[in-house]
């Protein structure tokens, strides 16, 4: 019999995923994720711990801001099914440890594993985005039922001259001026084209092939997003 393949991640090898706090969260991702932090606060958070009890990803759960949570559910094949903005809920950090992440279905495996954790009957709709700027096409997304809705432009970016954090421009419901923000050690740094991802809890096959074909007439110019019912 041939070997077991030991190239991906299996909860048989006593991976698990599990609820997280948020301090112990924001930590991990401050030092595995490009961005080097998270926000103040998460709706859950929930981490990939090996046999050994290590800490190895996290996943990161917000509201989005509201004008994201608007847009996400009027989005052409979303919007009929009337579902309230704020019902949704944003994956804002998904991350590995750079040994776990080298397996081929890891982070398949923390993401999937965290979606089974969210209550889908408060939070119908998931929203995240893929960062074009980083290389990210959000193959992790797709193989896990989530629809790609195409690119959209990415937020106001501020990187710390030293650390390399990056921030947006709020501090809890304060907008920063650019001038506090260079104080602080920040300088803007060009925005970048996301990919903008959603899933919908509950629907069927056939529901999401009426999302997808909405999306591709969209793309193609022949569906204005207001038109779509």
């Amino acid at each position: 019999m041939p070997a077991p393949d030991r190239s991906c991640l299996r909860a048989s090898d006593g991976y698990r995923v599990v609820c997280s706090e948020h301090t112990e969260a924001v930590e991990f991702a401050s030092a595995h994720h490009y961005a080097k932090g998270a926000a103040r606060s998460s709706v859950r958070r929930d981490a990939l711990w090996s046999k050994d009890g290590r800490m190895v990803g996290v996943a990161i759960w917000m509201p989005p801001l509201p004008s994201a949570g608007r847009t996400a559910v009027m989005l052409p094949g979303i919007k009929h099914a009337a579902l309230p903005w704020t019902g949704v809920l944003a994956l804002s950090r998904l991350v590995l440890d750079a040994e776990v992440g080298r397996l081929a279905n890891a982070t398949g495996f923390l993401l999937a594993g965290s979606m089974r954790l969210i209550d889908r009957v408060r939070w119908p709709l998931l929203l995240t985005f893929a960062d074009s700027g980083h290389g990210h096409v959000g193959t992790v997304y797709k193989a896990t039922g989530w629809i790609d809705t195409g690119l959209v432009p990415g937020g106001t970016i501020w990187r710390h001259r030293e650390t390399g954090a990056q921030r947006g421009g709020r501090c809890g419901p304060v907008n920063l001026k650019a001038s506090e923000l260079r104080a602080m050690g920040y300088e803007k740094v060009p925005p970048s084209m996301k990919r903008r991802f959603v899933h919908v809890a509950g629907w069927r096959s056939e529901q999401l092939d009426r999302v997808l074909s909405a999306v591709t007439s969209l793309k193609a110019g022949r569906l204005h997003a207001d038109d779509y019912t």
